[in-house]
């Protein structure tokens, strides 16, 4: 824990220093430091700001309020403070982060990188080898890996030194700090949730099985065929399931069809369209699409519908059925506006 022990140095030299006035100089606060160097000092300040712990204005550096929760739960004992972190520290860094309450620009910039590794069972992991020469942060790498959200493994290869990264936990917080979704409805977790069922596997099953046929007999690219991407498992909020291809002109690697797999097991399609999915329709336009599975679970009658661009169709032109509002989400406080009887 060698980046948060390092912040807690600081927080406890900017509080000592602080304990009359809300702020003090930069340059008192480096005289506070014995053993480390001055710059490897103004990189922790720097990293501190950016984690939203201190603020600087001309030259002056003092808490915030997450800075102030943070440095509250220090382990105290006796008045001797140990800078290791605690447990009580850590989980409120990981709950700071998976609110999005910072990092979320650098956050994206490496997760982009990672593919889906479902060698454990059940359990899908977001895995990344890191490239030798690669421009990052790596205090964002070692903050991430402090409070849990990544794994990182350094393996021999080759005579080489080669770094692997592993998201294994909280694939669905992750997966909101991704995509920017802050606030998820009710109608959104059990629709998550139905998803997760026979169904909704089954949906994407056979939707991949088909769009493979479909690259491979139709477009005559078997290289597509074997690089069709399911992050529906480790990225539940990007709105839609499927990255593929759209035909033969395509280029390998560069996904041009996104697909959103709906399923029905009866003969009259449908389905809940997330606001999420419509906002990625919206933006994707031709490039999404929606396939419909009717009668999914049945050999004899299943069958595929492929939508392109369902927003124009739903929502402009209106060439298929016009959606229809099911219900509301009420988010005010009922209490204050319903009367009492």
């Amino acid at each position: 824990m060698v980046l948060l022990h390092k912040i807690n140095k600081l927080a406890t030299s900017l509080a000592q220093l602080t304990t009359i006035t809300e702020n003090t100089t930069i340059n008192y606060l480096h005289g506070s430091y014995n053993s480390d160097p001055k710059d490897i000092v103004d990189k922790i300040i720097n990293f501190a700001e950016k984690l939203k712990l201190v603020q600087i204005d001309n030259n002056k550096i003092g808490f915030t309020d997450t800075g102030k929760k943070l440095f509250e739960k220090i382990t105290n004992e006796s008045g001797m403070i140990f800078w290791d972190p605690n447990n009580e520290q850590i989980n409120f860094l990981k709950k700071e982060f998976l609110e999005q309450k910072h990092l979320t620009v650098e956050f994206n910039e490496l997760i982009e990188k990672f593919w889906v590794d479902s060698k454990q069972r059940n359990t899908p992991t977001l895995t990344y080898i890191l490239e030798q020469n690669q421009n990052y942060d790596p205090l964002v790498l070692e903050y991430l890996k402090e409070i849990n959200i990544f794994e990182i493994i350094d393996r021999r290869i080759n005579h080489h030194i080669e770094t692997q990264i592993y998201c294994r936990n909280n694939l669905l917080e992750i997966s909101k700090v991704r995509n920017k979704t802050k606030h998820v409805s009710e109608e959104d977790l059990l629709r998550r949730l139905e998803e997760n069922r026979l169904v909704g596997k089954k949906g994407e099953e056979y939707a991949i099985k088909d769009e493979k046929r479909r690259l491979k007999e139709e477009e005559g690219r078997v290289d597509l065929a074997l690089d069709i991407k399911q992050i529906s498992v480790t990225n539940a909020y990007a709105g839609y399931d499927l990255e593929s291809y759209d035909d033969k002109k395509s280029n390998l690697t560069k996904h041009d069809r996104m697909i959103e797999v709906k399923s029905t097991t009866g003969s009259s399609p449908r389905f809940y369209w997330s606001s999420n999915e419509v906002e990625k329709a919206e933006k994707l336009g031709k490039r999404y699409w929606i396939y419909l599975w009717i009668n999914v679970m049945s050999d004899d009658k299943r069958k595929l519908k492929r939508i392109q661009d369902p927003y124009t169709k739903f929502f402009k032109d209106n060439t298929l059925a016009t959606p229809k509002c099911t219900g509301y989400l009420l988010e005010k406080n009922l209490i204050e506006i319903i009367p009492d009887e």
